[in-house]
């Protein structure tokens, strides 16, 4: 049995069973799409002449949906980029 799991980037054996920890390193990737699009959620309500809090920024028309499909990338390259990590020991170990 292989368990897969987010956190530290680390191999346990117990017998048969290993367990494999990846850290995707990608948190910086997700906070760097959001504040892109509070900046622009704000640009947009400012022009659109509402005046909200920076922390309270939503997104409107076009912006959700490209925000949207920006989430979906970021998913899939952090899913991408787990699957890479994992191949590594799984073929060290010859799994």
């Amino acid at each position: 049995m292989i368990i897969y799991a987010v956190s530290d980037e680390k191999i346990a054996v117990d017998d048969q069973n290993y367990f494999i920890c990846v850290h995707s390193g990608s948190r910086s990737l997700g906070k760097d799409v959001a504040e892109y699009y509070f900046s622009a959620g704000q640009k947009n309500l400012k022009s659109l002449s509402e005046n909200i809090p920076y922390e309270l920024t939503y997104l409107t028309d076009a912006l959700v949906e490209m925000y949207l499909q920006d989430l979906q990338i970021v998913q899939d390259y952090i899913d991408k980029k787990i699957c890479v990590k994992v191949q590594f020991p799984r073929r060290m170990m010859k799994l």
